[in-house]
């Protein structure tokens, strides 16, 4: 499982390939990059509901951990998009992949509570999956779903967590720089391209 740090540079990275596609403008455009950094994060907010019953991870990694959620998510934001004018399908697509990033990263990274994975084919699937390629170190928050809030605020302030968002900020930033720049040139090059013409 990912820090939410990981998660909010895979939603700016999904927006930042995607923002010409999209061809949002103005406000729209930032309205669209920071719900897709929110929507990179949404999944666990499924924690919200554990803290206020006393068991933060009672119910992680299930419903909103499902490709169905993400598939939701793109199309009420793009619902929400088209009432401001903008294309439904593009801002769709880049709303799901935003959510989608969220599992793709938890796919990679360890998971130290059982059951371990997330159920991403519910509601057809009660099955929960993970990867066995760990690309992530993960964060560390809960090994059980009954652990409580104390105990559970504790594992989140450890110093593996600490390292894994050190391991996260070095490979996202780089990335994020990247694309950033490589979108950049591009409309560049295609202004340049059609000079020569």
């Amino acid at each position: 499982m990912a820090t939410p740090i990981g998660h909010i540079g895979a939603g700016l990275a999904v927006f930042l390939a995607r923002r010409k596609s999209v061809k949002a403008h103005g406000s729209s455009r930032k309205v669209l990059g920071s719900l897709c950094m929110v929507l990179a994060l949404a999944p666990d907010f499924d924690f919200i509901p554990g803290i206020f019953a006393g068991q933060p991870a009672l119910y992680h990694r299930g419903p909103s951990h499902s490709v169905l959620a993400a598939v939701l998510a793109g199309l009420v934001g793009a619902a929400l998009f088209r009432k401001a004018g903008e294309s439904f399908f593009p801002v769709s697509v880049t709303l799901f992949l935003a959510y989608l990033s969220h599992l793709v990263l938890d796919v990679l990274g360890p998971d130290g509570g059982y059951p371990y994975g997330m159920q991403l084919f519910w509601p057809f699937s009660a099955s929960y999956y993970l990867s066995p390629v760990q690309l992530l170190p993960g964060v560390q928050h809960a090994a059980t779903t009954n652990m409580g809030l104390v105990a559970w605020l504790r594992t989140m302030l450890s110093w593996h967590n600490v390292y894994a968002v050190a391991f996260e900020l070095a490979v996202f930033c780089p990335a994020l720089l990247f694309i950033y720049f490589l979108r950049a040139r591009r409309p560049r090059r295609m202004e340049a391209a059609e000079v020569a013409e």
